[in-house]
This record gives structure tokens, sequence and C-alpha cells, in this order.
């Protein structure tokens, strides 16, 4: 596999923030998929956002997260500027990016990183459903997992600090 085949979904967001979650959507679309006409990337963007549940925000824009962590604004004063996305829709809008992509393995670096309980669960099924859809494999690194995301896991590396494996299988 070459770079171009692997759809990596990083720990940290990184987002054109001035644009808005259907903006972002559609550049991604059009890059990703070329082939498909404007019409097929449309039903397959509405398809991604109900299935993340970001449909009431598909008109906002991103904005920018790090200005709180710039100033040092503790984390209860922080308020979100309305029409701005908080930090799970924006972890929300990662994992859209990647489902929309035509690729041949995807590793996704903690995928439920700032999703709540609901949303965690919401975004494996996806991962583990597209994976199946596609016959790719799926790659994740996840910390703490509830147990309703660990009977979805096919196979598991534990890992104990230090990167000592305690334990590998199904």
């Amino acid at each position: 596999l070459d770079s171009h085949s692997v759809a990596y979904l990083q720990q940290h967001d990184d987002f054109f923030t001035q644009l808005t979650v259907s903006e972002t959507l559609k550049l991604a679309a059009f890059l990703e998929l070329p082939d498909l006409t404007q019409s097929e990337r449309n039903v397959l963007i509405q398809q991604t956002v109900q299935q993340l549940g970001l449909q009431h925000a598909i008109y906002r824009q991103i904005g920018d997260l790090s200005l709180a962590r710039r100033f040092r604004i503790p984390r209860l004063k922080r308020k979100r500027t309305p029409g701005r996305l908080s930090g799970g829709e924006r972890r929300r809008l990662s994992v859209a990016l990647e489902l929309l992509t035509a690729k041949q393995l995807l590793v996704a670096d903690e995928p439920t990183s700032g999703l709540d309980t609901t949303y965690s669960e919401t975004v494996i099924k996806l991962l583990k459903d597209l994976a199946v859809s596609r016959n790719i494999p799926a790659i994740c690194s996840l910390h703490q997992p509830r147990s309703s995301i660990w009977q979805r896991l096919d196979s598991i590396v534990l890992m104990a600090p230090g990167g000592r494996v305690c334990y590998m299988g199904e």
C-alpha cells in the first residue's frame, strides 16, 4: 500500500476554520472522489452527516478552539462561541472526512477522543461497518473503551505502560 491508499484519522483535528461543515465536506469529497458526480457526492455527504449526527451544524463555521488554549482560559470558563463547532462536533467532522474516502486501509488514532459515550459507540460502529462494507482493515488506538465498544472489536492488542504487550487475540 502507498500513502494515497491509507485513510488516517489523526488524534488532533486540523481544519480550515473559516469554512462551514458543509463546505469542508464538499471540498473533501471533490478532492477525494473526483470520479463521482456532484449529485453522487452530495448524497454521500448527506448520509455521512446524518450517520454522525451533524445535521444541526451543517452550515456552522468550524471556528478555532485554540484561542482559549492560547490565552490559557480555564476549561470551566470557556464558552463555545455561538455558530462555531464544539470539540465533539469537530471530532465527528474529522471522522466524516475519513468516511468519505475510498481507501484500502483505515488507521484511526483515538477516534473517540473528545466524544461522549453515545457518539463514541456510534463512531466505532461506523468505522467497523465501513471496514466490513469496503472489505478493508481498520486499525484503531483506543484508550479505556467502554465494554460496549470492546464487543465490537474483532481482535485487540492490549498494551501496558512502556508498550509491553499484555494480550493479543480475539
